[in-house]
């Protein structure tokens, strides 16, 4: 992980020095280079140095380094793509006989109004959270029932994601008149303190379902202080499965510990000694483990984990990395019958709020009988 954070911060101060250099050269004068190339430079680092300082600042100060920080993370991305295509353009116009103008100060303004219009759109699309509907058929219910399952995951509570959002999606929640309420996990964004001593999950005690609500914990939630995370669920209602599964309203609802857990030492337990007679709900932060779901049989496969990339082009990678990184697939089981698989976007955002590409959202799955 250390090695995968130092390449990942390398290949961002290229991406990050490019831009300067490219930009710096066209609309900073000598007298006021080295000002502009610092400036740069400080808000390129800003979300490190925020992250490393951010137990001696206060919290509002975090918040806002925090903010900004990752914006930035966005507009150096961005820049970096749209001068890419303006080089590309540039490139195939001289192969074609043609030219183009270098970047010159119109050209900065045109891309800067492009940045504006990425990161307000990513903005308001973080911040609009659809509700998106499935419907499982299961063939142990009787044909008219149906169980209604809400299912949100990736919260990411912390600096950017506050109680004002905890309140909007406890009404998009209890709105849907689910009968459950799934949680897959990342609850904390990974700064404990920050959640806690603002109380910004205090409205999800009020989630008014049927039969109860129950979570998972994921990556995040282990970067934070995990017991804490799990005390302080609990306090608000939801019930904590790690490893460990309950029986509710004629299905076995099965949370599994994240993956993380590995990189202690630990192993997960075996999904089949989780098992009953019961149709299984299996709940796993990370969508990495559906074969393991479809192994036993399981109705359902819920994940999060992906954000489906959160910001444009990292779908790619997503994509790559997973089988299914967003939405529904079903897969046959060895019985002749089904799972289905659903990955959601997540409600909250990792890092800069904002989606690009991808949507905030909450999963309503109507599970309805077929049997007769």
């Amino acid at each position: 992980m250390v090695i995968i954070f130092f390449v990942v911060v390398a290949v961002y101060s290229l991406l990050a020095f490019f831009t300067a250099i490219y930009i710096g050269k066209t609309i900073a004068k000598k007298i006021n280079r080295v000002a502009f190339y610092v400036g740069w430079g400080l808000l390129s680092y800003l979300f490190f140095i925020g992250r490393a300082v951010s137990g001696f600042l206060p919290d509002i100060v975090n918040r806002v380094i925090y903010v900004v920080g990752c914006t930035w993370l966005v507009v150096i991305l961005y820049a970096d793509i749209l001068m890419a295509l303006l080089l590309l353009a540039r490139y195939i116009a001289k192969k074609c006989d043609r030219d183009i103008a270098p970047l010159n100060r119109g050209t900065v303004v045109a891309l800067t109004i492009a940045l504006a219009l990425i990161i307000g759109v990513g903005t308001y699309n973080a911040y609009s959270t659809h509700t998106t509907h499935y419907t499982v058929v299961d063939n142990s219910m009787q044909r008219g029932d149906t169980i209604r399952v809400a299912f949100v995951s990736d919260l990411h509570l912390g600096l950017a994601i506050r109680q004002d959002d905890s309140e909007r999606l406890v009404k998009l929640i209890n709105d849907a008149n689910a009968d459950i309420c799934l949680i897959g996990g990342d609850f904390f964004d990974g700064d404990t303190r920050t959640v806690i001593d603002n109380d910004l999950a205090a409205p999800m005690s009020r989630i008014n379902c049927k039969y109860g609500t129950y979570g998972v914990v994921g990556n995040h939630d282990y970067m934070a202080q995990n017991a804490e995370v799990v005390a302080y669920l609990q306090q608000k209602g939801i019930v904590v499965l790690k490893d460990s599964a309950v029986d509710v309203a004629g299905f076995r609802i099965i949370g599994r510990d994240d993956l993380s857990i590995g990189r202690m030492g630990i192993k997960r337990a075996n999904l089949d000694a989780l098992t009953d007679s019961l149709p299984a709900i299996v709940v796993d932060h990370q969508p990495a483990a559906i074969d393991e779901s479809v192994k036993i049989g399981a109705l359902l496969h819920l994940s999060g984990h992906t954000h489906a990339g959160q910001v444009f082009p990292m779908n790619f990678a997503t994509s790559a990395i997973y089988d299914l990184d967003y939405g529904k697939k079903i897969y046959s089981t060895a019985d002749g019958g089904h799972t289905v698989a659903i990955v959601t976007s997540g409600f909250g955002t990792w890092g800069p709020r904002a989606r690009v590409g991808t949507i905030s959202e909450i999963v309503i799955i109507d599970i309805v009988g077929s049997k007769f």
